[in-house]
């Protein structure tokens, strides 16, 4: 039986059934052929492996013998509820299903769930929305529970049901030795034949394409693989550059779900390349003064200003337009998303909501170096031994690096995100970007976010979940353009680590207090946030369970990352 992962309602004799149909039944395995758990982590299946996994309830209650029969049970297992998709969600599926194909005794599982169940409802002004708890004087209610489909209720799909498409593909393509460009393709159908299908391949540079083409039908019978070689030829790669290879396979021939030629696997694998050479010096006059407690640079056409009270870019002029409508500050929080609340972030975390305003300047220096005009700011944060240093050098040709480096305290509990916000004018609506797209991603759910450049708006950049939370980022971000409809603006490169990226055309106040989607409003500016790290959505549960440790800002002691500013230019 092919792996599943959406639930189906079957009720069936249990005793007496002639077409010995296998039956499941999720609180009591005694009497089923397959065994199952509710909601089990990963870290649970791990033990389940080896006989050691404590049954419990979706709630955290004991299971019982009489109910699952002796443990361990040696049946076929099914996660009969998992990777509750509520909000912003479905972090981890890659990781529950590493585990579900390396261990067979694993046969797949429920996400919870397919479709909101959100009605429609009118609000005072006549607009239309989606209704949950609540929305109808109904106490007690259970808030947005009802909203956790990988679809919204009028059938859109979500960045998560993308998610669980890429992750539950049945074809996979794997490096096999990429210099050669040799790639392994392994069949994971279980009675399907990979004729059916018509594989074909692309090689990008940087994000664009250089080669391309088809390769042969592979007639690969299930539980097969095969060693390709890509038919590439030589194409010659650049020291410092990217390189990217897709391999996708398509329907050949129309079915019941799908017409001929769509998608049903992809797969993409970096190619290596020589390394880039030393960045030569940057040539070009600077100018900085300090102007009261601000200190303020020139280079060819841009003009920055350092507040003097907290160390902020308070102004960045590119070719004589203003790109700020507010400073570029620090920013330790983020909306909280469903996963978040129920995980009681807001409480244990809520300090850090204003760490980044609540800072206090301890010295604001600038120095002609080499590089350009430097102007460091460093200050303490309103946390346990906290600090934060931000470096702003600017060069010769204009452009503005950002560095910020933060060391957080052994006593300093945790932080969601690390990374800067500004407010931008909103005539700069037009997003360019090379990294991970076209869809929303973040750090435990990326899988199917694949690396290229992308167009879109800041208005397309949005998630528009039920109860609003935090959305829009983007990960593995290498460079990025906000532009006018002119083309004019600015462009940002990240250095390692790469960024994440969100941009809203409201405020974060704005998104953390609206109770509906409808009630955002569009503002005059664009919030964006370039962080270097920020923790994963989660998916395990929404009442309770948090984001998986390795996806959390857990670690005390530095954080480091960089970017820089410059105007926008055709890339």
């Amino acid at each position: 039986m092919e792996k599943i992962f959406l639930l189906t309602f079957l009720f069936i004799g249990l005793a007496d059934d002639p077409q010995h149909r296998p039956i499941h039944y999720a609180d009591m395995n005694l009497v089923a052929d397959v065994d199952s758990q509710t909601y089990p982590t990963v870290d649970w299946l791990l033990q389940d492996v080896q006989g050691k996994a404590v049954r419990k309830g979706e709630h955290g209650e004991l299971g019982s013998v009489a109910q699952h029969g002796p443990y361990p049970t040696n049946k076929p297992f099914v996660t009969n509820e998992y990777a509750h998709d509520q909000g912003n969600s479905l972090g981890n599926l890659q990781d529950y299903w590493d585990v579900f194909e390396k261990y067979p005794m694993f046969i797949g599982g429920f996400i919870w769930e397919w479709v909101d169940q959100t009605p429609y409802k009118f609000d005072q002004r006549g607009r239309r929305f989606f209704a949950s708890g609540g929305d109808y004087g109904d106490i007690p209610n259970d808030g947005p529970k009802i909203a956790k489909g990988l679809i919204s209720a009028d059938r859109i799909p979500r960045p998560a049901y993308w998610e669980a498409k890429k992750v539950l593909q049945y074809i996979k393509t794997t490096p096999a030795d990429m210099a050669k460009g040799q790639v392994d393709v392994l069949n994971k159908y279980n009675f399907i034949s990979l004729a059916a299908f018509d594989p074909e391949w692309i090689l990008e540079q940087n994000g664009k394409a250089v080669a391309k083409g088809v390769l042969p039908a592979l007639n690969l019978k299930p539980g097969e693989h095969r060693v390709v070689s890509v038919p590439w030829g030589s194409p010659g790669f650049q020291a410092g550059s990217e390189y990217f290879l897709t391999v996708k396979f398509r329907l050949r021939n129309a079915t019941p779900w799908a017409d001929a030629g769509e998608i049903v696997a992809w797969d993409q694998i970096q190619v290596p390349a020589p390394p880039a050479a030393p960045p030569a010096k940057i040539a070009g006059e600077v100018s900085l003064k300090k102007d009261g407690a601000d200190w303020i640079a020139s280079a060819n056409g841009t003009a920055i200003r350092i507040e003097g009270q907290h160390g902020w870019l308070q102004s960045l002029s590119l070719a004589g337009q203003e790109a700020l409508v507010a400073p570029l500050h620090p920013d330790f929080w983020r909306v909280p998303t469903d996963n978040d609340i129920g995980a009681h972030v807001p409480e244990k975390e809520g300090a850090r909501k204003y760490a980044g305003e609540g800072a206090t300047l301890e010295s604001l220096d600038s120095v002609n170096t080499e590089q350009g005009a430097e102007i460091t700011a460093r200050m303490q944060l309103p946390l346990p031994s906290t600090t934060a240093v931000l470096k702003y050098v600017l060069r010769g040709d204009g452009s503005l690096r950002v560095a910020m480096l933060v060391d957080v305290g052994k006593n300093t509990p945790e932080i969601p995100r690390i990374g800067m916000q500004m407010e931008m004018s909103a005539e700069l609506k037009d997003v360019r970007w090379y990294g991970r797209g076209k869809l929303e991603t973040y750090r435990d759910r990326f899988t199917s976010g694949a690396v290229g450049i992308y167009n879109s708006s800041v208005d397309g950049w949005i998630t528009h979940y039920v109860r609003p939370q935090d959305n829009a980022n983007r990960t593995g971000v290498r460079w990025i353009e906000f532009t006018d409809s002119q083309g004019k603006g600015l462009l940002v490169k990240a250095e390692a680590p790469l960024l994440g990226v969100t941009a809203w055309p409201y405020s974060m106040q704005d998104l953390e207090t609206a109770r509906h989607d409808i009630e955002l409003p569009r503002r005059n500016f664009v919030t964006v946030n370039l962080d270097g790290f920020q923790t994963g959505v989660g998916g395990d549960t929404s009442w309770g369970l948090p984001v998986h440790d390795q996806y959390r800002l857990k670690s005390k002691g530095k954080y480091e990352f960089a970017f820089t500013i410059q105007k926008a230019t055709v890339q």
